[in-house]
């Protein structure tokens, strides 16, 4: 599996011909293209794991291959000269060249997304919770200090009310999804900055602080949930499916659904599972 600089060597050929009716040096596009595409390559193989290198070129050029053949079906008057000029019919081609070269980039955006969402699925417990508690603890500091500096007149010109809302709100997203831990961590962290300060940023009174409860709560109660069985309700063309244990309502299609049908998901908070094979929301 070649990996280096040179690696599509073999489509220069394609690339040349690709140029030969449209550009009056065909030769330095067709090398600033291969190069340009080298460089892509192997920018995206970074970000790929190894295992699934070998099926990513190989599309990868394949695709490549096909773009360049729709590229040399296109021409330039001033190239080829304008008697008998099918002007036309070149921007037919020019349009489904195009549409090649929008499917294609759009095919490595989708193919890098899922890598890389495989790749954070396969992430430790332990080491995304710990990533999720450093940003969390971050941007808490960040608003505890902005509040401290209205307290103490350092700042003015913002509500008070509204930061400790966020510190609020951030925090009870993860006490809803029983993340005990994490917001444990969080209530810890104000309690010890409330400690250095003269006037508490949020009040002992405050409910923020029975967020840890409300986070044990909530994980007994997803628990339970998940040892429920599935439900399911089928209609014509699919199903419905009630997933406790990943927490998602499905939709399961026979066939993809037209377009209008996935804007619709879309709007209604549907997402597309490919792990799942389903459309699916919390």
């Amino acid at each position: 599996m070649d990996l280096t600089p040179g690696c599509l060597g073999n489509l220069r050929e394609m690339a040349l011909s690709a140029y030969r009716w449209n550009s009056f040096d065909p030769e330095k596009r067709a090398e600033e293209d291969i190069a340009f595409y080298e460089r892509q390559l192997l920018q995206d193989l970074e970000e790929i794991p190894e295992e699934k290198k070998a099926q990513y070129i190989e599309s990868y050029k394949s695709r490549l291959s096909s773009l360049f053949a729709s590229k040399s079906r296109c021409a330039n008057a001033m190239v080829t000269g304008p008697a008998k000029f099918n002007f036309r019919q070149n921007e037919k081609r020019e349009n489904a060249y195009w549409n090649k070269y929008e499917e294609f980039n759009a095919w490595r955006e989708r193919f890098l997304a899922a890598m890389k969402r495989a790749q954070e699925e396969a992430r430790p417990v332990e080491e995304k919770q710990e990533e999720a508690v450093r940003l969390l603890l971050e941007d808490l500091e960040q608003k505890a200090e902005t509040i401290h500096d209205l307290d103490t007149g350092k700042l003015k010109g913002y509500h008070r009310a509204l930061f400790v809302s966020s510190i609020y709100n951030k925090v009870a997203t993860y006490a809803s999804h029983g993340e005990v831990e994490i917001v444990q961590r969080a209530v810890d962290f104000i309690t010890e900055f409330n400690s250095k300060v003269k006037k508490p940023v949020i009040t002992a009174r405050n409910r923020f602080f029975q967020l840890p409860e409300v986070a044990v709560r909530m994980r007994e109660k997803l628990h339970a949930r998940k040892n429920e069985e599935n439900k399911e309700a089928a209609f014509e063309g699919g199903k419905v499916v009630w997933n406790h244990e990943a927490d998602r309502l499905q939709i399961l299609f026979d066939n993809i659904p037209d377009d209008d049908t996935r804007k619709n998901l879309k709007s209604n908070g549907f997402r597309w599972s490919p792990k799942h094979k389903a459309w699916q929301r919390q």
